[in-house]
């Protein structure tokens, strides 16, 4: 378990083609795929600074907890409602 920002440095995927590979020699790209529930602090922190640092616009539903079923349309939506205002 991954319990200071030191140890989240050194964390390495171990799954996917960048299995193996240290966070900040990943494609930003792929990381932004990473964020979310299943990553635990400070590694979800570290990974939001790493794509922060690369350009990345962090966006956020807030502290809803939704389902991969439900969390495009959510996303979607509000993506529509601000573009509509």
């Amino acid at each position: 378990e991954i319990t200071t920002k030191e140890q989240a440095e050194k964390y390495k995927l171990t799954f996917g083609k960048h299995a193996g590979s240290m966070l900040k020699d990943i494609p930003k790209d792929y990381l932004k795929w990473l964020v979310g529930t299943e990553l635990k602090e400070p590694l979800r922190t570290y990974v939001i600074e790493v794509l922060k640092e690369n350009g990345a616009v962090i966006v956020t539903l807030g502290k809803r907890i939704l389902r991969t079923e439900t969390a495009p349309i959510t996303m979607v939506s509000n993506i529509l409602y601000e573009l509509e205002t």
